[in-house]
């Protein structure tokens, strides 16, 4: 009897100490990380690109080819354009931050202004972002929950078979 008694405290102790998805959503999370192989792979092929471009062409080919005959200036002008990418892609994602209210309102920030979505989670525990109910027009977005906890969140998000990975933590203000 006694042990049917601690097991049964046992369960309930747990149950009670676990927080639904929804009640560990609360809170204003910041983007910390972002993963996107497709793009990773493309801006790789970029660099091996501009690395190699003009190199086995003499100057006459290349200035026909790409209109200039100081190829190595391009080549610097074209590197420079792929880092200044990848710094405004990194200045966005440390400005990215997703604020989940209690009553479903989703306040996001793209580091380009603010937008609002209602937020719910659907039967499978898949988090939906919906514009409409506030805008009257707009999209759905529904992003996977990869991760969940009171430290660490990571959504998975695919549009036209690209997966985007984001990972967040909770802003401390």
């Amino acid at each position: 009897m006694k042990k049917i008694l601690l097991i049964l405290s046992l369960c309930i102790f747990i149950v009670a100490c676990t927080r639904d998805k929804k009640e560990m959503l609360v809170n204003r999370w910041k983007a910390t990380h972002i993963e996107n192989p497709q793009l990773d792979q493309m801006m790789k092929e970029q660099a091996d690109f501009i690395d190699t471009l003009g190199k086995n062409n003499d100057p006459v080919t290349n200035e026909r080819l790409y209109g200039v005959k100081n190829i190595d200036s391009m080549r610097k002008s074209l590197k420079m354009q792929l880092d200044t990418t990848r710094m405004i892609q990194d200045k966005m994602m440390q400005k990215t931050t997703f604020d989940f209210k209690s009553n479903n309102l989703a306040i996001l920030n793209f580091g380009q202004g603010l937008d609002s979505a209602i937020w719910s989670l659907d039967n499978s525990g898949i988090l939906i972002l919906d514009e409409k109910p506030l805008k009257n027009s707009g999209g759905m977005v529904k992003m996977e929950i990869l991760e969940l906890s009171d430290t660490s969140l990571k959504l998975k998000y695919t549009e036209k078979g690209i997966a985007t990975t984001a990972t967040f933590h909770p802003e401390h203000k």
